[in-house]
Order: structure tokens, then sequence, then C-alpha cells
């Protein structure tokens, strides 16, 4: 066989099966190819034979190597490469949809919102790309593929391993050049031998001017003519070509091409938050003078406010300038900071971040050596401290004069100064594990709800007097948190109902602390904060949106229409926004899109595999017992639905249909899902046949203050472990017969929060997470006499889960994935070996394993977190703002 392909389809015999040709580009032939190991359809790409013998094989491998790691949701990973009969090849997954350049050739110019939105998700690829020491170097539409409408950038590092290789210096041989003439930066056309992240920069900036016009920036008849015009020529203004393109977007443009890269900006992620809405003094002063005059709302959306979206630091604590005269000006900065006193917010119910009222101090959970403590940092200082005592701290609110801190630490209340003094009880709460809505009044009377219960319960600052209930009417729903209304008896909240055949809703509350009395106001959100004017309000919506609207405090009614003023807000597991108001007006907010997050499967070494790569808010990942399909939550906003993935035939389709679904469990027998639904208006148990010959059952239903949710089942699938969830004693453990209104029967029920219950492979033992030690760590008892324990965990531990192999147990402290071996001693399982097999950004949860074990006990089915990083920003002078935008009647609730 003389033929190339012919040779390489051999050589790959056992690993690839090259099916057809996709397409030819400068530098590789693609092909579809089916993975044959791992039972998938992967993109081979093949360089060109006269390009692999020039560059040298072996060198362009080692530098390929580079971005095997580089793993994001808006990348194309690179699985695998190598040289086969004299060929050199690299495989990627293969993406079914189109390329950017396929869609611009179809419809030439993309929408505003669409176009920013692709520039702003490869910008996202290129600042993580950047932050791994690995530059594009070749940005440009046919290197951007779009799956599922989201951007995913292509062949990252392959134009850097070909300049690197043995013939990266003589391409002129092959008669190709690195880089596309249309969108090569200046310095690029020049041949600099170094090149910066700012030349990816600039070609990402000619791709969002192609998007929005039509063509790149800089065109004509030869390279020779594309590259004069990149070194010498002006930007055509893009509001001269298409009025519809915002101030703020040009101003980005016009920055990113920028003939200096010294005049660039600093970072993608520069580019990115201008994308978002910042401007930098620089690009706003090009904008005003290339483009007309903004209207009033644009002005204060962009100017005043558009720097929140994402909250960049402006160098040296610097000022944003509105261009609207006599504009009150904003400090925003972003509060970084690493070792023990970095903020940590996975998995919290509500937002563990609060300001004091005059906006000088912040307080957040900080993760300290796997334990997490409360951090405090002044504004005015670039350190922050952590407060001894405060181990395992949540629910923070800071006291009416800002010198003290509230918390909740284990089942108790406690306080403690701002100086570091020791914690003071306040009241024993029980072991509900989440205490909402802390209040602390000028009175020094504290208010707070309690998961499930139908009362808020009130108390002295001072600890001298047990907690007094208030009951509240049977007819209410689950309520978020308490925000107060001075000087009345009022407290705002957000109740969370489930609609029969829909999903949950949160209607805003006002409730008497004197009577209990409820009335629902009209209108809709989470985190409600009540603006120090108090006649506005801040509503936090569920994709990370927030809006405000007027509000009477005397006649507790809302007017006028809700106005967004700010996007970008991260939510907390319940969907409650991590945000803080004080009375001064400071802003203080977590963001980063924790909930653009991708299905991965992962290897004992941490090698990361993309399964299902389309980004989405994915909970509760489980294999189905022959490995073959995925069961997995996709979230959106306060509804969920569970979704079967089929990893052979590469489909997708949603079991259910509309409210909240969550948890689901294969049966042993694969045929059934068994999960927690909400489709009843409560949350009850469920299981549904997965190939769809008949509607879900229930099998046992909901009850609000009794909640059960499904954490394993049987090897005999006969019985079904439970974690229960009661305003009285907190969360337990449970069991029952697998099958409609099964006889159910308390399993552990203690003074302690215990959950995430799993039976061992062969059905002897339960493994099981308590706070008995004041920090969750993992156990292990026999079943189903269960009784004696021992502890397999040590200094911190959640989520366990069996090696179906059998002698091996799996669970996660921090981000670190351990492994323990056991033996059988004195009738209890010991621990003789923990392994720290890896580390990484994965989603967790303590209350249920976000992941699951292959039957081999190899591989993890894991959620991987969205890249952004999770930062606090701080906003001065933001409520007036706001209000202003209010005023000038700056939009609609989108």
């Amino acid at each position: 066989m003389t033929d190339p392909l012919s040779r390489l389809t051999a050589a790959l015999a056992d690993r690839y099966r090259i099916e057809r040709e996709l397409g030819q580009g400068g530098m590789a032939t693609v092909y579809l190819a089916h993975d044959v190991r791992h039972d998938r359809k992967v993109a081979l790409k093949v360089l060109r034979p006269e390009l692999s013998a020039i560059l040298g094989a072996e060198r362009f491998l080692a530098e390929i190597k580079t971005t095997a790691n580089l793993q994001h949701p808006h990348i194309l990973s690179l699985f695998d490469s190598g040289e086969a009969e004299g060929l050199v090849f690299y495989v990627m997954p293969y993406v079914e949809g189109e390329s950017l350049r396929d869609r611009l050739d179809r419809e030439t110019q993309l929408s505003v919102d669409d176009a920013v939105r692709i520039a702003r998700e490869v910008a996202d690829a290129l600042a993580y790309a950047h932050g791994q020491g690995v530059i594009h170097r070749d940005i440009k539409p046919e290197n951007i593929l779009l799956y599922g409408g989201h951007a995913m950038v292509a062949d990252f590092g392959i134009a850097l391993a070909v300049s690197r290789s043995d013939g990266g210096t003589r391409m002129t041989e092959t008669g190709m050049s690195l880089g596309t003439p249309h969108y090569m930066s200046p310095e690029q056309a020049m041949g600099d031998k170094e090149i910066t992240p700012k030349s990816d920069i600039y070609a990402l900036g000619c791709v969002l001017y192609e998007m929005l016009v039509g063509e790149p920036p800089f065109t004509g008849p030869t390279a020779q003519a594309i590259v004069a015009k990149v070194m010498t020529a002006e930007v055509t203004s893009l509001s001269a070509q298409r009025r519809s393109v915002p101030d703020y977007v040009e101003a980005t443009v016009l920055q990113a091409l920028e003939k200096l890269p010294a005049d660039r900006f600093g970072s993608a992620q520069e580019f990115l938050a201008s994308l978002s809405g910042t401007m930098t003094t620089q690009s706003m002063s090009r904008s005003m003078a290339r483009a007309p005059s903004p209207g009033p709302w644009r002005s204060i959306a962009y100017a005043a406010l558009g720097v929140a979206v994402v909250g960049v630091a402006l160098a040296a604590w610097g000022m944003t300038r509105s261009p609207v005269a006599g504009a009150v000006p904003s400090v925003a900065f972003r509060l970084s900071q690493d070792g023990p006193t970095a903020p940590n917010y996975t998995g919290d119910v509500r937002p563990a971040l609060a300001i004091s009222p005059d906006g000088s101090h912040l307080a957040y959970r900080a993760e300290d050596g796997g334990r997490r403590s409360i951090a405090v940092r002044d504004l005015g200082s670039v350190d922050a401290r952590l407060l001894p005592g405060t181990e395992g701290a949540r629910d923070i609110v800071f006291s009416p004069d800002g010198r003290s801190l509230l918390f909740r630490q284990g089942t108790a209340l406690k306080r403690t100064s701002l100086s570091g003094t020791p914690p003071i009880r306040v009241a024993e709460i029980g072991q509900s594990p989440s205490t909402y809505g802390l209040v602390w009044l000028p009175s020094d009377t504290i208010y707070y709800l309690i998961e499930a219960s139908r009362s808020i319960y009130k108390v002295s600052a001072d600890g001298n007097s047990p907690p007094v209930a208030v009951p509240l009417p049977d007819s209410i729903g689950l309520l978020s948190e308490l925000s107060p209304i001075p000087d009345t008896e009022w407290l705002l909240s957000s109740e969370l109902s489930s609609e029969l055949g829909g999903g949950r809703t949160a209607t805003i509350v006002v409730l008497s602390t004197r009577t209990g009395e409820i009335r629902r106001l009209n209108g809709k959100g989470v985190g409600i904060r009540l603006l120090s004017d108090r006649h506005h309000l801040l509503l936090g919506k569920d994709n990370g949106l927030l809006t405000i609207v007027a509000f009477d405090p005397k006649r507790l009614e809302l007017s006028g229409p809700e106005v967004p003023v700010l996007d970008g807000v991260q939510a907390t597991v319940i969907g409650l926004p991590s945000l803080e108001l004080s009375t001064s007006g400071v802003l203080a907010f977590v963001t980063g899109r924790e909930n653009d997050r991708t299905v991965v499967e992962v290897d004992r070494s941490g090698r990361v595999t993309p399964l299902m790569a389309e980004p989405a808010e994915y909970k509760d990942p489980r294999w189905s017992p022959d490995g073959t399909r995925i069961a997995v939550e996709i979230a959106q906003g306060m509804q969920g639905d569970l979704w079967i993935r089929d990893m052979r035939a590469g489909t997708q389709t949603r079991l259910t249909n509309g409210s909240e679904n969550l948890y689901p469990l294969w049966t042993p027998d694969g045929r059934r899902i068994v999960f927690t639904s909400r489709r009843a208006g409560l949350a009850g148990l469920w299981w549904q046949p997965v190939d769809g010959g008949s509607e879900a059952e229930s099998l046992q239903p909901g009850n609000e203050q009794d909640l059960r949710f499904p954490h394993d089942i049987s090897p005999d699938g006969r019985t079904l472990l439970v974690r229960t969830n009661t305003a009285a004693s907190g969360f337990d453990i449970g069991a029952m017969e697998l099958k409609p209104n099964g006889e159910f029967r308390p399993v552990l029920a203690t003074p302690e929060n215990e959950g995430s219950p799993v039976f061992s492979p062969d059905g002897k033992w339960m493994a099981y997470t308590s706070d008995a030690s004041g920090t969750n760590e993992v156990y292990v008892t026999p079943w189903p006499e269960v009784g004696r324990r021992a502890q397999l965990s040590s200094g911190g531990g959640q989520e366990p889960q069996w090696n179906p192999q059998g002698g091996e147990l799996f669970y996660r402290t921090g981000d670190a994935m351990v492994a323990v071996r056991l033996v059988e001693q004195d009738g209890l399982l010991a621990p003789t070996r923990r392994d720290t097999l890896f580390s990484g950004p994965f989603y967790q949860q303590p209350r249920w394993p976000e992941y699951d074990v292959s039957h081999d006990g190899t591989r993890f089915l894991m959620i991987r977190r969205g890249s952004a990083r999770q930062e606090i920003v701080v906003i001065t002078g933001w409520a007036e703002q706001a209000v202003k935008k209010l005023a000038e009647g700056g939009g609609t609730t989108r």
C-alpha cells in the first residue's frame, strides 16, 4: 500500500477507525474517526506530509503535549497525538456543529448579542490558556467551533508547536505561514520572535469586528496588501457601519485592535470585563471621540453600573468615569486572595458573605487546610485575617455597629468581635442543617429561620435567654432568608413554592415578627435587599440577574417596572444570589461562572476526559450499571430535569419534564431511575422507566416537614437508603422498601447530622458522613445491624463512594479525592492506607456525592466547575447609581 491514508488507516486500526474526510486546512487534513478503545467519535487531524517532514515529528509531538492539560468548557481538548507511517496526527473531540466561519458564510453578520456572547466565551478560554502559559497564535473563525450555540476554540497550541519544532523557522518551504493575515497582529505580521497573549487579544478583536460588520477590519486582494493595512491603516468605526453596536462594545474592539501591544488590554480577562460593560479610560475616550453620544440610559448602564457586571479591578483602585455630567463616580475592585484567606463558597446554601453597615469591612468563609473559617478584610487593607474559633462557621452577619459578627457553628449561633476575641454562644438552634436569613437588628434582637420549619425565631444578642418561636401560617412555602425593614415589625423574604407540572417560584413576601402574619407582594425574586433610602428593593433572579423596583415601606407594596441593574452574580445551590448591600450603598457580590459546568471522566491519576462538553448546570451524575449511559440533572434556576446520555449512540434524552427533579439513582437492573421531584407540589420520591415506556410513579408522597432524599439502593434492589431532613432533628438516615408506599424505618437518628449513606458492593456495610466531631467525617457501620462504627477519614471527609471491586472506599476532602484501603478487623472495617489520588476544580456539595465510580474502580464520573475564578467584587456608590438608573426607566426585566 503506497497511499499515505491507507497506510495510516492500517497503522491505527487498533486505535482509530477512519470513516471519512471532514475537510482540509492550511496545515492538516481532518478526518472523522471512531475511537475504538473508548467507543466514541473523534476528529483525527493529520499534518500535511511536507509539513511533517520539515517540522520534525518528535519535536512537534513534544511541543503539542503542552496543550494536553488544557481543560476548559470553551476549549476543544487534545485527546491523543502520535506518528504513524511517517505521518504526524493529533486527535480531538468530534463536535457535531459548525464553525464560526460556516455561520458567517451563511449569515454574514451576527446579532450583537450572539457576537458578544461568542467573543466572551472565546476570551474566557484565552484567559484560562494564557494563565497556563499557552498562546493560541491563530485565533480565527475557522478555529472557533459552535456546539449548542456555544463557542469552543480548536487547535489550541498547534501553531505554537509548529513555531517551536525543528522546522518552525522554515515554514516558507511549505508555502505556508503561521497565522492568518486578516487576524494577524502587527507584531506577528512583522515576524517578531516573542509573541505575547496580546496577539490573541488582537485576533479576537478582529473576529468580533467581523461578526458585527460582516468582514474583518482589514481586507485586500493579497496577503501583502492586508498586512500593509494591518501595519498602517486606521480601523473604520463599527458604529458608522452598524448603529446598533453599543458604545462599550466598540470601545472594546478599538482597544483590542491597537497597533502597539502596550495600548491593548493587559489580559484576555480585561478584554472579557470590558466586553461585559466595563470601560477603561482609554477605550472610553476613543469611543466617545468616534461614536455618537449615547442616550442617558446607556450612559448610566454601561459607565456607572456596567463595571459591576464582572467587577474587574481598576488599576490603583481607579475610578470609572461616567459621560453623564454630574454622575457620582463609583470605585469597583476585585478582592483576589490566595493562601489560607482565599474565599471558598462551594456548596453554600446561603451566601457566606457579609458587609458591615458602613461598608468598610467584609467577612466571608475561607479555606484553611481543609477547614473553613471566617476571614475579615478591611477595605483599606490589602490583607485579610482569619478569626480564631470560627472553624466550620456558616451564615455570617454583621452587628448593627459593625464591630461584631454573628454566625452558625454546629448546633449553635455564636458571636465574635472583629478583633478576634473568643466566640460567645448566643443560642442553641438544634440540629437543623441550615439557618437562613440571620438578621441582627439595632435593638440587639436577632431573628432567623430554620430549614423546613414553619416558624421564625427570636433571640437576644446577649445570649441570656432561649430562642422564642413565632409560628407562621401552615399555608406558607419554604422561606429562603430574611431582610429587615427598619423601624417596623416586618421582615422581607422569598417564598419558594412549587407549581403542579411546573418549576419552583420565588414570591416576595413580608412577615410580621409580632404575629407571624404573611403578606405576599406582586413580585418575584430571591435574596431581597432594601436599599438605604427604604423606597427601593433589590431583587435577585435565578439566572444571576439583579433588578431594582420601587417599594412603599408603609403600604408594603411594589410599584412601577423592574429594571435590570446587574448581571453575573453567582447563585448558591438553592438559587440565592451571593451578594450583600451596606446601608452606605456599597455592594459586594461573588462573581464567577460556577454554573457553566461540564461532565468529565477522571482517572486515578487525575487525567480528565470530557464526556458532556456543552456547559450547563449539571448535578448528580450517575453511571448506569453497565457503564454505557449517564443519568444527570441539568438545572435551570430553580427547575431541573433528569437527562440520560447514551455514550454508545452519542444521544442525550430528557427523562423528566418540568418541575424540580434531582438526585437520580439507577436501579441495579438498569431499567429505572429513582429520584426526588416536586412535580406534585412537595418533594416526594419517584421512579420512572428509562426507556420512556410509562410515566413516573410515586414511591412516597412529599412532606415538607419531613424531607427525604434517595442516596443508594442495596445490591439486591430491595432497599432504598434515604437522607431525612426535619426541623427537629436535622439530617438523619432512613431506609424503605423499594416499592410504592414501601415501609420506612429510621436507621440513624442521633443528635448529630448524618448523610450520604452508601452500601458496600457486597451489601454488608454502610458508609456515611457525620459531623459528630464538629466537622464532617466518613464512617462505616455493619448492615443491617447498624450501631458500632469506625472512622475512615482523617481531617475532614464527605461524599463517600465505594469501589465496586471491594476493599476500597473513596471520599473527598476539600478539592482532593482520597482512596482508603480497608480490611476487616474485630467485626468492623479499618483503614490501612489513605492515598490522595488527585485534586481539581470539580463540583461538590456536602449532602450528596457529586461523582460516581466506574465498575472497575479506575475512573470517576465528575462535574468540572466553570473556569472563571470565583472572587468577591466590591463597588462603592452603587446604590445611588442603581436608583438613578431606575429613574431613567432604563429597561425592562429580561
